[in-house]
């Protein structure tokens, strides 16, 4: 097992990953994975992760009432030590939603982080739209 993270090490990985890996338990009971699209909210101190309110996978996720969640960022393979160099953020809680009226500030942020700062205000309406 690695080193335990600072605080401004955890929000150094969470700012830079560029997905998170969430854990939960499939309709069939068994534990399942899948990557989604995050952003970390320094100012809430929570991950915003996106999904279309229409998607199976994001149904699924909000009936869980624990979920877990991984960001693993600079990887390196350290062939002389035939090991896995990287820095990872694991994450358990529990899944909270806002009415889309209250996540303005999110999706902002979420757009600039996969969009860049400049992105597309019709891309902002539209995505806002799928909540």
């Amino acid at each position: 097992m690695g080193h335990r993270l600072s605080e401004n090490e955890v929000e150094q990985v969470l700012e830079k990953g560029t997905y998170m890996t969430v854990g939960f338990i499939s309709e069939e009971g068994l534990p399942q994975t899948a990557a989604l699209t995050y952003v970390w909210d320094n100012l809430k101190k929570a991950a915003f992760i996106h999904g279309s309110k229409q998607s199976s996978l994001m149904k699924l996720v909000q009936q869980q009432s624990v979920l877990s969640g991984t960001v693993v960022v600079d990887t390196a393979v350290d062939a002389p030590e035939f090991t896995l160099r990287y820095r990872s953020v694991n994450m358990i809680g529990a899944l909270t939603t806002e009415p889309p009226e209250n996540l303005e500030h999110d999706m902002e942020i979420l757009c600039a982080k996969y969009l860049g700062p400049d992105f597309p205000r019709d891309h902002f309406a539209r995505t806002m739209g799928n909540l």
